[in-house]
């Protein structure tokens, strides 16, 4: 069987030309009888061919096979540039494989093999070289351990990245791992380091591999070692071709070189360790043993117990022989008799093979017996190969750990390396664990913080910085990053500060990044002032950062770089696209909820990041799955929590995230557009409290308070919550800031009427325990959420003092009434009902208009310019630092950009209907009217907290962002048939501005089934005058096939859109819904209890309190430093 392959040369001389040398003889001198084969092993027609055209001065020669010469490989061979190299294309076995080779002469220096290797053919340095000797002929395994063999082989070197080097022939030890190979390709397709040494006398019509001036050759060849075929040879990735003169000798010789030198690989951290295995194998197999184990530094080597032969011996010598190498005489002629008869020898031979086995177990330690049903993993030969490694190269703990870290066997580390009793040093420990993370291996970062790795220790700003810089970041990453910084440098060196610009850009809104804020600028700026700018090389194996004392201005701004260590490498590990470490860090430390929350948010930004900017589809859709797994994770983590204890939960939900830019776990979810989040039972029990504020009402409640506003006596009629549940209920930003400053008053009175009996030290420490313990731990006084929701506290009974208890008489009844949200909501939209009301008729029949507006129309301008003055409170008290971010977030809500536009076409109309001209006035009312489509636009956004409306007014913005899609096709076909249509009727028409119109207006109603009967020929006799000309006869067919594209085809195809839309919003609308009055209660919720334009009396009331709260406040710091002095 022959196998195709395909050769490509350079015509050029490579670096591999200037740098290889092969070796041949030139000199044929016979062995044997009859004389045509020389002792080099070739014959002599073929050597003569193959030395025809070397270079040089050798000429070649022949010698009588009397001659008393004798060959000797330095005598009668040279060297010259090797001419036989390239890439070997495998087109018979259908797998398309490629493998590199070169042609080399055996004495070729390892380091130029290594350079070859690793900068010429792009091989990954190994963290380890597997060896495997053994027989080369016949070799045959029992099925099982054959199985145990390759599978442990393929996992020892998939899992460490190891090399595999063996006899690249399909026999003996070669075939076993070609199949080996092949099966795992076969399997998974993954990619191993293969290297096979065969011999360049194998291959057949190997004279075809010759020739650097052939730009591509097709080869018939095959591989052959005395009368044996060899095939398959494919399996292997890259070959070493060697002239071999003694062929195991040389062969073995070679291996041991290259090992030895790949234990000294260049490169800083860089190990790399070496094993031999053993299979079966003769006499030579043992010689290798003996140099493995003999050699500096000396190589393990792990030996398969029943493959047979050399390996059975060197099992039986090891089992049987004590610490000092002695065997009982029995055992020792037993062994001596089963050499004989294993290699067929006299029995002199056979005693310098017993003597070489037992030079061989004289190394015992660093010999491993491997044998199937003994021992703890009775079939993992991996295990042996590893564990062997290490006890060989007795090296100190940290450097065990670094070898199993670099080969990613948490099994080996588990149970060799991490025993009882063993001592670590904080330092190692800390590198393995920056290691780890580096490399991105979870279970070793979960096995150091088992055994004593602290995160809170271990990170600072330094090393979270070297995470973000020791490997590149992704593409759509580097994208958001030249959004926030211009002009990045090739090299340059991100700092936490970069970092936490592109996490604001990232989580959008009015988000501030701990990284971003003066506090830690400052602590940042005094712990790195060594320049932070261009990259620099810095060693994982950093001291603690300790404060030096020395230096004064060193404030003690943070007690500890990162207080929530887990929260900060979450940030960094979903930014990386780790998602494995991601969810490791998810599950340590707290608030677990909102870190699913902040990584949802994260994953879905960066893959419509990914989307935006073309990049691979696949990225984006990696990203999006990510973010699914934390929404799900989020919603798991609630359910559990709501099941477990509802109030609990509840508090969960609106406890304020110090960590998380001051947010709760509401607005982050808000932020994610978690919707099936919003609508969880939890969420709305806790809406429908706010929403019904005091009331107890279970049926008709909306009507109730209409009611109940229009005629205050219906009050009397309303149910209300009990003492006990109204304390229960959430409070929110205005109540809670009630009921401090009110708590904080009846304090500071108890203090003053106690302090003239009292010291001053004794006043002073009662007075602050009293103040803190009025409200609660965990909760702030500060206003910082605008723009979501954020419920401050469930006040436990035992926090109201008794004068604080609500009376329930009429008068607090009705401020409760006026101070729920459902009250915010309906008089507000009562209010703007009917200055809608006063529009319609006001603007639209009133005949005529006076020069000064009437009372009716200052009202409706009083409502204006109210809204327009809340609308700049929204913005004003916002959260964002900056004036131009506040715009940005208020304007980044479509309704707020709907409000802007209404107003300033609204003061547009009232300037001109201010002024004294007539026609002014008159387009002044024209722009009044078209105002009012969008005043009442604005009951669309009303309607979206409707559980019927609400949905279909969700799903009309869906659609109009599908008719604009189809607006662009219609567009196409009607100004096709327009233009054409209009030039042909009326060919001597003048250029106006008129055309547009007269090109678009009739194809357009022509949609709607206006065809123009009387023009539809313009030739007949009412139109013969005016519409018949050359060509008229176009008109009519265009129109045909324009009412059958448009009329038909795509109005038909905007109506198969709008089902899909309706079907796809359908199935989700109650989350729709759900979610949508979230947004509409938070609104409501921020905004003054009167509506515009009464909401004035609100503002006036804010003021005389801000007013009246600060003069309180100076005349009680004045009494208290009084009293302290």
């Amino acid at each position: 069987q022959t196998y195709i392959g395909h050769c490509i040369f350079s015509q050029e001389k490579s670096w591999i030309e200037l740098t290889f040398n092969k070796r041949e003889c030139f000199k044929f001198i016979p062995v044997g009888k009859p004389a045509t084969r020389c002792h080099c092993q070739e014959l002599y027609l073929g050597k003569k061919a193959a030395t025809d055209f070397l270079p040089g001065g050798n000429q070649f020669r022949t010698t009588r096979s009397d001659s008393p010469d004798v060959w000797t490989v330095n005598k009668h061979t040279s060297t010259w540039p090797t001419d036989a190299h390239g890439t070997l294309e495998f087109q018979g076995t259908g797998e398309g494989d490629k493998s590199q080779f070169i042609r080399l002469a055996q004495d070729t220096s390892p380091e130029l093999a290594l350079q070859l290797l690793i900068d010429e053919w792009k091989l990954q340095p190994p963290h380890m070289v597997i060896s495997v000797h053994g027989g080369t002929h016949n070799l045959q395994l029992q099925p099982k351990l054959m199985r145990v063999v390759s599978n442990g082989l393929i996992k020892a070197a998939k899992t460490t990245g190891a090399w595999i080097m063996s006899l690249g022939l399909n026999m003996g030890v070669g075939a076993i791992v070609g199949n080996a190979l092949k099966e795992h390709k076969a399997k998974s397709g993954g990619k191993i380091f293969s290297i096979g040494v065969a011999p360049w006398g194998a291959v057949d019509h190997r004279e075809d591999l010759i020739g650097s001036q052939v730009e591509s050759l097709l080869l018939n060849y095959k591989f052959t070692t005395s009368s044996s075929q060899i095939k398959n040879i494919n399996k292997h990735s890259w070959f070493f071709l060697m002239k071999f003169f003694h062929f195991n000798k040389c062969k073995m010789f070679f291996k041991q070189i290259f090992l030895s030198y790949s234990s000294n690989l260049p490169g800083p951290g860089h190990n790399c360790s070496i094993v031999c295995l053993v299979l079966e194998g003769g006499k030579n197999t043992i010689n290798v043993v003996l140099e493995s184990v003999k050699q500096s530094p000396p190589i393990p080597v792990i030996v398969c117990d029943g493959s047979g032969r050399a390996a059975d011996l060197l099992a039986f010598a090891h089992q049987y022989t004590d610490e000092d190498g002695f065997m009982i005489e029995e055992l020792r002629l037993q062994l001596l008799e089963t050499i004989e008869e294993t290699f067929k020898c006299r029995r002199d031979q056979a005693q310098y093979i017993f003597i070489s086995i037992m030079e061989c177990i004289k190394k015992k330690d660093l010999i491993t017996i491997f044998r199937m049903g003994q021992g703890s993993n009775q079939d993992d030969i991996d295990i042996a190969i590893l564990t062997a490694t290490l006890k060989a190269q007795c090296k100190s703990a940290p450097d065990m750990l670094n070898l199993a870290l670099a080969w990613n066997r948490i099994d080996i580390a588990t149970s060799h390396i991490f025993v009882y009793g063993r001592q670590w040093p904080v330092l190692s420990l800390e590198q393995a664990m920056m290691d780890a993370l580096i490399a991105d291996r979870v279970e070793f970062v979960k096995l150091l913080m088992e055994n004593g790795v602290s995160m809170h220790k271990f990170l600072t700003v330094q090393r979270l910085e070297e995470l973000y810089n020791a490997t590149p970041l992704p593409v759509h990453v580097v994208y958001l990053m030249n959004d926030v910084k211009k002009n990045i440098p090739p090299g340059y060196r991100f700092t936490l500060t970069d970092i936490g610009l592109v996490i604001e850009l990232v989580m959008g809104g009015a988000y501030r990044c701990s990284y971003t804020r003066k506090r830690f600028r400052l602590y940042y700026a005094a712990k790195n002032k060594p320049a932070v700018g261009m990259k620099k090389q810095l060693s994982f194996r950093m001291a603690p950062i300790h404060e030096d004392k020395s230096k004064p201005h060193l404030p003690p701004i943070l007690p500890k770089d990162f207080p929530h260590p887990f929260n900060d490498l979450l940030m960094w590990a979903v930014l990386m696209k780790r998602q494995k470490m991601a969810l490791f860090m998810w599950q340590q430390g707290e608030e677990a909820i909102a870190k699913a929350l902040v990584a949802c948010k994260l994953y879905k930004t960066m893959a419509k990041e990914a989307a935006d900017d073309d990049l691979d589809v696949e990225e984006s859709d990696q990203l999006k799955a990510y973010s699914k797994e934390f929404k799900a994770l989020a919603i798991q983590l609630l359910e559990v929590c709501y099941h477990a204890d509802d109030d609990a939960t509840q508090h969960l939900l609106t406890y304020e995230l110090k960590q998380w830019s001051r947010e709760t776990c509401l607005s982050l979810a808000v932020a994610a557009k978690h919707r099936d989040f919003i609508a969880h039972p939890c969420v709305q029990l806790l809406l429908n409290d706010l929403w019904m504020g005091g009331l107890s009402v279970r049926k008709n409640s909306s009507l109730k308070v209409i009611l109940g506003i229009l005629a205050p006596p219906t009050i009397l009629m309303l149910e209300f919550k009990t003492h006990e549940e109204l304390q229960l209920m959430p409070q929110t930003v205005a109540e809670h800031l009630h009921e401090v400053s009110s708590i904080s008053s009846s304090v500071e009175r108890s203090v003053a009427f106690s302090s003239s009996s009292s010291s001053v030290s004794s006043s002073s420490s009662s007075s602050k325990s009293v103040t803190s313990g009025a409200v609660p731990v965990g909760f702030t006084f500060k206003i910082t959420k605008p723009l979501f929701l954020k419920i401050y506290s469930f006040t436990p009974i035992n926090y109201f003092p008794k004068m604080l208890k609500i009376s329930f008489n009429f008068k607090h009844l009705c401020f409760l009434v006026l101070s729920i949200t459902t009250s915010y909501f309906l008089s507000y939209f009562i209010f703007f009902f009917f200055f809608l009301l006063y529009f319609f008729i006001f603007f639209l029949f009133l005949s005529e208009w006076k020069n000064s507006p009437s009372i009716y129309e200052w009202s409706v301008i009083s409502h204006a310019v109210t809204v327009t003055v809340e609308k700049i409170r929204e913005i004003l008290i916002s959260e964002p630092s900056g004036t131009v971010q506040k715009i940005k977030i208020w304007g980044g809500k479509f309704w707020n950009l709907v409000e802007f536009l209404t107003l300033s076409i609204f003061f547009i109309g009232l300037g001109l209907r201010l002024s004294h001209d007539d026609y002014f006035l008159q387009v002044g009312r024209a722009v009044y009217c078209a105002n009012i489509v969008l005043w009442y636009s604005h009951l669309l956004n009303i309607f979206s907290v409707s559980k019927y409306l609400g949905p279909y007014v969700t799903l009309m913005g869906k659609m109009m962002v599908d008719l604009g899609t189809f607006i662009i096709l219609l567009a196409v076909v009607l100004a096709s048939f327009g233009v054409a249509r209009q030039a042909v009727l009326h060919p001597n028409q003048t250029a106006s501005w008129s055309l547009l119109k007269d090109v678009a207006l009739e194809p357009y109603f022509m949609l709607y089934g206006e065809v123009y009967a009387g023009t539809i020929d313009p030739c007949d006799d009412n139109n013969r005058g005016s519409l018949c000309s050359v060509g008229s006869w176009i008109a009519p067919t265009f129109m045909t096939i324009y009412l059958l594209v448009a009329n038909i085809l795509l109005l038909n195809l905007l109506i198969a859109v709008f089902n899909n839309t309706f079907a796809r919003v359908k199935t989700y609308s109650d989350r729709i819904w759900k979610f949508q009055r979230y947004l509409m209660i938070v609104e409501y919720e921020l905004r003054p209890v009167l509506p515009p334009p009464f909401i004035v009396f609100s503002y006036i009331c804010m003021i005389i309190g801000r007013i009246w709260k600060k003069r309180k406040s100076t005349t009680s710091d004045r009494g208290l430093s009084g009293f302290k002095f």
